[in-house]
């Protein structure tokens, strides 16, 4: 496998970069975000100060977009919800795109196979007219894929999303370059990109499932149920190590859905033997025996639930039919905590 954090490494050390420590999952000093879900959680609050210093960094994240449509059998998960984020930071009076350019030159072959998707309105400005070290084009996506929010009215960010093409002709996005600014005025250039997103693309796999070591080690390719069991048993595991416990609130109502949801999708795959494989799934993530306890007490809870809204619904359905039957199973729903994708 490409060493590809090792590069980086290499790269902005040798540009005056200083590496910076990784934000916990939980980042404290910020309140507009529960976790950790980008590198600029490193940087935002010397951005907002005014103070960028040129720094890069390895950072764990954790997003939870995915764990909203697990359970829908026509969602296919493009993106990990846990997964490594390598991203610069550097003032804008000292940035120039060397670095980034030096960072693709490693690979080889790669530059001729990287596409710049710009907005025009920053055609020239930033990057130092990129049509002439790769391919660019403007203006092809809606106008919000050009733009970054950082939690805050003060700091925005306009910037391109770079692409690699792969084997069928297709460019599939890697990173991003994004200018910020505060109160409307450039303060910093932050570079960032998915350690799985941008080793899967690199070597022509397309998902960053394909690349990442923690939801391989469960033994699934790239079936949209595998990948959306897989991220659900994942994310709960980061936020158990964290000590997060199932619950009501936040971080807590997070781990209880992601939990319930890889319990129901184990339900749904393997019938019978469900409680068996969630455990051997949990096993293959994490041998802490709290761990194991709570996803077997979990996949009981869901286990039984489903078995009593199911005899509640067949007895009902001899007795009752039309909208009440349709407003009874949806009691029942509510009283067991089946959701309607299950």
């Amino acid at each position: 496998m490409v060493p590809v954090i090792d590069i980086f490494r290499q790269v902005f050390e040798s540009k005056k970069y200083t590496e910076q420590s990784p934000s916990p999952i939980f980042p404290s000093p910020d309140p507009t975000t529960l976790f950790t879900s980008a590198t600029i959680s490193v940087w935002k609050n010397r951005v907002l100060a005014g103070n960028p210093e040129k720094a890069f960094v390895i950072q764990p994240c954790l997003r939870t977009q995915n764990l909203g449509r697990a359970l829908d059998n026509n969602f296919d998960p493009e993106y990990l919800s846990s997964f490594v984020m390598l991203g610069t930071i550097c003032p804008v009076k000292e940035f120039t795109i060397d670095c980034t350019l030096r960072f693709f030159n490693s690979f080889p072959g790669l530059a001729e196979k990287i596409l710049i998707r710009s907005s025009g309105a920053i055609k020239n400005d930033l990057f130092e007219r990129p049509g002439e070290h790769c391919r660019v084009e403007y203006d092809t996506r809606e106008p919000g894929y050009y733009h970054w929010e950082y939690g805050d009215d003060s700091l925005t960010g306009i910037g391109v999303t770079f692409a690699i093409e792969q084997s069928d002709g297709v460019f599939l996005d890697i990173g991003n370059l994004v200018l910020m600014s505060r109160n409307r005025t450039p303060i910093a250039v932050e570079f960032g990109f998915g350690w799985e997103t941008f080793t899967s693309r690199l070597s022509g796999r397309g998902s960053p499932y394909a690349a990442s070591q923690e939801y391989l080690r469960l033994g699934f390719g790239l079936l949209p149920a595998e990948k959306c069991l897989g991220d659900c048993l994942i994310v709960a595991l980061k936020l158990f190590e964290c000590g997060v416990i199932p619950g009501t609130g936040k971080a807590a109502s997070v781990m209880r859905k992601a939990l319930r949801n890889a319990c129901f999708l184990a339900l749904r795959n393997y019938g019978d033997s469900a409680i068996w494989k969630i455990h051997s799934l949990a096993q293959a993530l994490s041998t802490n025996s709290s761990w194991l306890e709570l996803i077997k007490k979990t996949g009981s809870v869901v286990h039984d639930s489903v078995e009593a809204f199911c005899h509640e619904v067949a007895h009902m359905k001899r007795h009752v039919s039309g909208f009440r039957l349709e407003k009874k199973i949806e009691g029942y729903r509510e009283r067991y905590g089946i959701p309607e994708q299950f």
